[in-house]
């Protein structure tokens, strides 16, 4: 009898030491998580995991704010289902390599939360674990205003390109030698006359101190 008793009291002990263990364990599971949650919800990404059968596990709260939707309603969800048929379709062959284990880069326009469109550089990394590809995580930037930076530079690239090229037909239709230096005695133009002047091409005369484009006797004159 005493035996059992203590043998019962044990088992109990035991089991409580066990359930606090677990207890404190869990909570340290969720406190990890809130704090990782906290950290990835910060970042200025938008970050999602989808798995084998391309349903949303994890998204971060710029990727649901994109969406337009709840955790709630947007986790166990499709992408087929969460995104436009155009924009599903435009990177269906995308995913499928990312589900064959490759890392992909690629952009793609989308419409935001309140139907303005943006364009998005997207990272995927698949999950592979013991060869097996589980699913993969996608982090996508907004890189709108880049792109329009970058157009707007290139225009205005063209257009001084353009300007340069009329400023020189204007100059070489003219009959007469036409030449500039700076400062430093360094030629930084001359027309279609000068330089047949001087025999030598453009080439060898834009860029070349005046001692070297002209020569110590032309330079002296």
């Amino acid at each position: 009898g005493m035996l059992a008793d203590a043998t019962a009291l044990h088992h109990a002990e035991a089991a409580e030491k066990d359930r606090v263990l677990i207890e404190r364990s869990e909570a340290a599971r969720r406190e990890t998580e809130a704090f990782v949650r906290l950290l990835i919800d910060a970042l200025p990404t938008f970050v999602s995991y989808w798995d084998r059968e391309q349903r949303l596990r994890f998204a971060n709260q710029p990727y649901l704010d994109l969406l337009g939707r709840s955790r709630d309603q947007a986790l166990g969800r499709r992408m087929s289902d969460l995104l436009d048929a155009d924009a599903y379709a435009q990177d269906r062959p995308t995913l499928m390599r990312l589900l064959n284990g490759e890392r992909v880069e690629w952009q793609a326009s989308r419409s935001d939360a309140v139907s303005r469109t943006r364009r998005y550089l997207q990272i995927g990394r698949p999950d592979t674990r013991a060869g097996v590809v589980e699913g993969f995580v996608i982090s996508a930037t907004d890189v709108t205003e880049l792109d329009v930076a970058r157009h707007r530079l290139e225009a205005a690239n063209g257009a001084l390109a353009e300007a340069e090229r009329f400023t020189r037909l204007v100059a070489d239709s003219m009959p007469a030698r036409l030449a500039y230096w700076d400062r430093a005695l360094v030629c930084r133009f001359a027309n279609r006359h000068f330089c047949e002047w001087l025999g030598k091409p453009a080439d060898q005369i834009v860029g070349a101190r005046s001692t070297e484009a002209l020569g110590k006797d032309l330079e002296a004159a």
